[in-house]
């Protein structure tokens, strides 16, 4: 999370008000606007059977949360992209699909269309829906 705040920074993409280091003593991450598209960088921790991403949203009283997805392996988890003159790694589109599969609101509605359209690999999938993905969209029910 130190790197990415770096490179937000470097390219004056950095918004301290996004940043919930500043909101809260626990990092769940940091949002931006790049080109446009609003993007949400988020802390995980790999645990011996799933991993825990730590998450926030920005609205009139900034929540907090944690999801722990069981079975999810870091493999299925994240695929790393070229961001400017950095290698990150991002939430592998599989799994993104699924979760914004089932969620309604508009963002995440256009998100799922966007999603559609990519070449998604389905042995991931096929593996990913085994592990109940959806189940993890309503975050309420999932928090630490």
């Amino acid at each position: 999370m130190n790197i990415i705040r770096s490179a937000l920074k470097k390219y004056n993409l950095y918004m301290e008000n996004k940043d919930s280091l500043k909101l809260t003593d626990q990092d769940y991450g940091i949002h931006t606007n790049i080109r446009g598209i609003d993007i949400g960088f988020y802390p995980f921790e790999i645990e011996n059977n799933g991993i825990k991403v730590n998450t926030f949203s920005i609205d009139e009283k900034n929540t907090f949360k944690s999801r722990f997805i069981k079975g999810l392996s870091f493999n299925d988890f994240y695929e790393i992209i070229s961001f400017k003159d950095y290698k990150i790694r991002i939430i592998k589109r599989e799994l993104l699909y699924l979760l914004k599969e089932n969620l309604i609101r508009d963002k995440d509605k256009l998100d799922y269309e966007v999603l559609k359209k990519l070449d998604l690999n389905q042995e991931c999938l096929t593996r990913l829906r085994k592990l109940n993905i959806s189940k993890y969209t309503n975050i309420d029910d999932f928090i630490n």
